[in-house]
């Protein structure tokens, strides 16, 4: 394994900073079965992935990134007092408009309703988390190519401030799930949340709870981590598709992978009534902008420190 690992050098990159410190000590424990186990996974630790160089590179983004985290969740709070959603009529008759009168998630129903594939989704969908932040933390300690670490995080920046924080409050929106609330009237979403609480009765749909907790919390005006609602964009479609990017430029097999990720969440987001299908197509058309827009001003501050 350490053979593996010094020969691949510089293409061995830290995946999940979190996950790095499960794997590599069950792979040396069941692979290698070195006489000093702690010894030996340490001075892997040391020399092939906490390297200097490594931590000196990431430890300002890990100061920075949670940070500003918080501060976009914060603003996101506040949302109702610059618009109290108002944009969830319009964009739910948009999503009819563009999908030949019916909504989306009626069409997505028979392929998607059944509840095993509901719970399946339901699990992608959680994986969000996971899967964003190990490829965040991927690029923080990444050596490779430093070019593409700070495109990464320069766009990743800007999708929380400019389509999670400023985009979302110009366009307030809850979402299907809190249609009843914002828009009034008859819910055309109703037969969608109740299909899912009974399909919660069987296979556990996470999302609910997810959605009465962030419900509960907008009416105490509490401030909750990750609390929060705004529908337009879709951030967990922005993510994942700057994730596909970045993978894409890492390989194609990982690039494939990752684009049926954004898909699913696409498709999670409408099933599981997060999301109006025209926050994730948003998304879709916003994003590319802001990883070509961060590649061109990165290029730009290399090229100007490579002339100074």
């Amino acid at each position: 394994l350490d053979e593996f690992l010094v020969a691949e050098g510089a293409e061995i990159e830290i995946f999940v900073f979190g996950t790095t410190c499960i794997l590599y000590p069950l792979a040396v424990l069941i692979f290698v079965r070195p006489a000093r186990p702690a010894a030996h996974i340490l001075r892997g630790w040391r020399e092939h992935f906490f390297t200097l160089e490594r931590v000196s590179l990431a430890l300002p983004a890990l100061i920075v990134l949670p940070l500003l985290l918080s501060f976009y969740t914060s603003m996101k709070m506040l949302i109702p007092v610059f618009d109290p959603y108002t944009w969830d009529l319009p964009l739910a008759a948009l999503d009819r408009w563009l999908h030949g009168g019916s909504d989306p998630w009626r069409l997505l129903q028979p392929l998607l309703g059944e509840p095993l594939v509901t719970h399946a989704i339901n699990v992608v969908y959680n994986l969000w988390f996971f899967i964003v932040y190990g490829v965040t933390l991927w690029q923080v300690f990444q050596t490779r190519d430093l070019r593409l670490r700070n495109q990464y995080l320069l766009s990743f920046v800007l999708a929380w401030a400019l389509l999670g924080t400023l985009m979302a409050s110009l366009l307030a929106s809850g979402g299907p799930v809190y249609y009843q609330h914002f828009a009034g009237g008859e819910d055309p979403f109703a037969p969608l949340m109740a299909y899912l609480y009974q399909v919660d009765e069987s296979y556990p749909i996470w999302a609910l709870q997810a959605q009465e907790m962030l419900w509960q919390a907008h009416n105490e005006r509490g401030v909750t981590l990750g609390g929060g609602i705004s529908a337009m964009p879709s951030l967990h479609v922005a993510t994942a598709l700057l994730c596909a990017l970045v993978a894409w430029r890492h390989s194609r097999a990982l690039g494939w992978a990752m684009a049926l990720f954004v898909l699913l969440i696409l498709l999670g987001s409408v099933h599981l009534g997060w999301h109006y299908a025209v926050d994730g197509y948003a998304s879709l058309l916003l994003t590319p902008l802001l990883w070509w827009g961060s590649g061109w001003l990165v290029r730009r501050w290399s090229a100007g420190r490579g002339a100074a």
